[in-house]
Order: structure tokens, then sequence, then C-alpha cells
């Protein structure tokens, strides 16, 4: 049986020492060469455009103005409340754990350092922010944090209770988490709000940015 034997390139040689014609020859044998190994390196990336990693030099800012979509430095925010944007969360008065989730938008593929936040319009006494998309408040930590899309870090804040139970109440209420995402894919930005004890009916305004880092 024939098998066929692949060569890999050879280092041209300049031909005989001295004279132009031995020079010229050693230059095209350089660029045949160069031209084979190009060849090689599309053929690679037609098949696989990740089989180098990152090629070329990483695209981004340096002057802290908001990078184009897919380059470091993209930012990308939501609200809520604004024309375009998510209404803003209404509450009841002294409700018991009044649960809303809000989807804010969506994130691109990439690495991303996220910040969210919430103010109330009334004074509140307990008031929990996070990215569980579940209104079920039976389900374990474990069961919760199975939840979370792949790639995105749990991101959550508790205030108005201490440690002790006490109840402190804030006015206006303020929360504000951070976080990151790094996934191969988009994902739905939704977040929790939990309102276990208010005052007054309000609403809460919900605020989320992001900035790509890769």
């Amino acid at each position: 049986m024939n098998q066929m034997s692949w060569c890999p390139p050879q280092l041209p040689e300049c031909g005989p020492p001295g004279g132009l014609a031995g020079l010229e020859q050693c230059w095209n044998d350089v660029a045949a060469v160069e031209a084979l190994l190009i060849k090689i390196i599309n053929d690679i990336l037609a098949r696989d455009p990740n089989a180098f990693g990152q090629v070329g030099a990483l695209k981004g800012v340096i002057d802290g103005s908001i990078a184009p979509p897919g380059a470091v430095g993209e930012l990308i925010a939501f609200g809520t409340g604004a024309p375009g944007q998510a209404p803003d969360v209404a509450f009841p008065a002294d409700t018991v754990a009044s649960v809303a989730l809000t989807t804010m938008g969506t994130l691109p593929a990439g690495d991303w350092n996220i910040q969210a936040w919430l103010v109330s319009s009334v004074p509140i006494d307990a008031i929990q922010l996070d990215n569980v998309p579940t209104t079920n408040l039976a389900l374990t930590a474990a069961q919760e944090n199975a939840l979370i899309p792949p790639g995105m870090g749990w991101m959550g804040v508790a205030m108005g209770v201490t440690s002790t139970g006490t109840v402190t109440t804030e006015n206006p209420a303020i929360s504000t988490i951070v976080s990151f995402y790094r996934g191969a894919g988009p994902v739905a930005i939704i977040l929790r709000t939990i309102v276990d004890s208010d005052v007054a009916a309000g609403v809460l305004g919900l605020g989320f940015l992001a900035r790509r880092m890769r």
C-alpha cells in the first residue's frame, strides 16, 4: 500500500556564495516558505478560528471613553423607569416577602465586571437584591445557586436587619452588588428584589452596569 508522507518546509539553501544569482534564488526560496506557512496557518484558522487563542493585539481604549461593542472597555447599562427600559418595581405597604423578578437586558459573551443597585422611594426595614431567577423563597441556598447562569458569579446583598435581628430603617434604602460574568454565550440579566418589611407602599428603581474586561 502506498503511503503519503509530508516533509516540513526546509530552510532554503542560498546557492554558492557570491553572486547576485544565488542571493536572488535565496530570496525566492524564503518567500516560497513564508507563503506556505501562511497558507497552513490560514487553513487551520478556517477550521478553528480559536486554534491559536487570542490573535493579534487586544483591542480596547485607554482614555476613559466607552469602547465600541466587542472591545475591551465596552460599557453596557440597564435601568428601570426610563423610556425603553423595564418599569420600576412596585410593592404594597407592610408586605411580607414581596418578590419581583426584573429582566434588565442581555449581556453578550465575554469577561465582564458587573455592578447593580437599587433605590427605594420609601424607607425600608429589610430588603434584598440578587440575581437568582426564582420567586420560590422555599428553596435552599444550594438550590438557588444552581439556578444562576453558568459563568456568572453570585451577586446579592441584604440590608436593614443586623446579625442580631435588630431592624434598622434605611431612608432611602440603597443596595449595591458587585459581581462578574465570564461566559462563551449571551446571558439574560434578571435581578430579584425581595422586600421583607416596609413602612409604606412604594417603588424600587433598579440599575445594572457592566464593563468588558476581555
